[in-house]
């Protein structure tokens, strides 16, 4: 029987009629994703298979560094050859990981092919794949519309444009809806002074002179009423630390202009004031009906080192 068939992770009967009856005709509705509106509104055509597994596959990236794969052949500049090799040699090892089990699934499901990726077969299998990449079924929208998905809720900073979900949501010939998601990060950044840069970047494009915590807030309220017009009813939050400590007004205030002035603040303060911005969102996401994702305890960017040489989001 092969790895991937009709009962694959079913256990019962009751189990394979919910699927084959109920599940597998609904459509996916993605809440949370990190799909790029602009990639998906462009629709070009990926290179090879590698691009599409690999080219920002950070959970992917992560098994390959346990399975002691150099960084060269992860992000540096190995061939798109290369990289897959070193992808499949770490399939082999990672059975038990979700990662196996997707891997195969999406060899199944969209390549037709049922052989487990090894480092025997790589090479042919990556053949396979790429030919049939070549293909106008294997674009941007044509995946999500093989796929049946019937929204995707993107992941937006509060900056963002939204040119990209704007101009979808234009285009009659695409029936998925792809939405903006507010994510804001950048508002409760820790460092004073690119928290301070993040405020001069929010004046300057609300067009606000922001002096108090009062205006920030209302700076903050114009970038959701964007977001709200665009189609936005999710906001997303990963707080690593979430500890809630009240406080007045006036003391709120004065911590927002010692942060906003790049001055450091106490571990005390730091919870004061990111305890009334949660509120304050929270009361703004309220109003307009959103839902209010919060991952907590997310730790990232651990390696200090690797963070400055690659950046955000790349699995250290």
């Amino acid at each position: 029987m092969d790895f991937i068939n009709d009962r694959f992770m079913i256990e019962s009967e009751v189990g394979v009629r919910l699927y084959k009856e109920v599940a597998a005709q609904l459509p996916i509705i993605d809440y949370h994703c990190h799909l790029d509106a602009k990639e998906i509104y462009e629709n070009k055509s990926l290179e090879n298979i590698t691009q599409l597994w690999l080219a920002g596959d950070h959970y992917k990236w992560r098994a390959m560094r346990a399975n002691g794969i150099a960084e060269r052949y992860i992000t540096g500049d190995a061939t798109a050859e290369e990289k897959f090799k070193a992808w499949a040699e770490t399939v082999e090892s990672s059975f038990g990981n979700p990662l196996y089990h997707w891997t195969h699934l999406e060899l199944n499901k969209y390549f037709s092919c049922n052989e487990m990726l090894s480092s025997e077969n790589w090479q042919e299998i990556m053949q396979h794949c790429n030919q049939q990449m070549a293909g106008e079924d294997f674009k941007p929208r044509s995946l999500i519309a093989r796929s049946n998905v019937e929204v995707i809720c993107t992941t937006d900073a509060p900056l963002d444009s939204l040119e990209y979900h704007r101009l979808l949501q234009q285009d009659s010939t695409f029936k998925t809806r792809v939405l903006p998601t507010f994510r804001p990060d950048d508002v409760f950044e820790p460092d004073a002074n690119r928290f301070a840069r993040f405020v001069d970047k929010l004046a300057a494009l609300t067009g606000r002179e922001i002096c108090t915590f009062a205006d920030f807030s209302a700076a903050l309220a114009q970038r959701i009423d964007w977001f709200h017009e665009s189609g936005c009813r999710i906001s997303d939050h990963g707080p690593v630390i979430l500890e809630y400590q009240a406080a007045d007004e006036q003391r709120v205030n004065g911590l927002f202009n010692q942060k906003r002035g790049g001055e450091a603040l106490t571990g005390l303060e730091s919870a004061q004031l990111t305890s009334a911005i949660f509120v304050m969102l929270a009361k703004e996401y309220k109003q307009r009906g959103w839902a209010m994702q919060i991952h907590f305890g997310a730790i990232r960017s651990n390696n200090s080192k690797m963070h400055q040489q690659l950046g955000i989001n790349t699995g250290f």
